[in-house]
């Protein structure tokens, strides 16, 4: 039997060197892996981030050119609408004016009718 000394000195097996050397490159394997996977996944992020820029960019451009349609839309809308209102406004004086005549005229034709069936000077 070996003495607790020379089992400290003595080499281990082949087997447990082999198995220690597998075990390793399986651990570098997997970090290799690991850094292929961190590499995609950086270059599907940047990838992301670009269609994303690009998306916002072009929802950017719709808005602002649909604020300038709504903008010229609104501004034809109050000229023609100030033109159809001035229109009526128009309209609506001429109405008052005859209709003002019309009232004077048959104000006048009264006052006339009661003088001669009352004969009243002061009417």
């Amino acid at each position: 039997m070996l003495s607790a000394g020379a089992a400290k000195n003595s080499k281990p097996p082949a087997a447990t060197i082999k198995a220690a050397m597998e075990a390793k490159k399986k651990e570098t394997e997997k970090d290799e892996r690991i850094k292929e996977l961190e590499q995609q996944l950086a270059s599907e992020k940047e990838k992301h981030a670009t269609e994303i820029k690009a998306l916002e960019d072009r929802h950017s451009n719709e808005n602002t050119e649909c604020e300038n349609e709504y903008t010229e839309f609104v501004a034809k809308m109050l000229k023609t609408h100030r033109k159809e209102m001035n229109e009526l406004k128009r309209g609506m004086k001429d109405m008052q004016n005859v209709h003002k005549t019309f009232l004077d005229s048959y104000v006048e034709a009264s006052v006339d009718a009661l003088r001669n069936n009352y004969g009243s000077p002061n009417l």
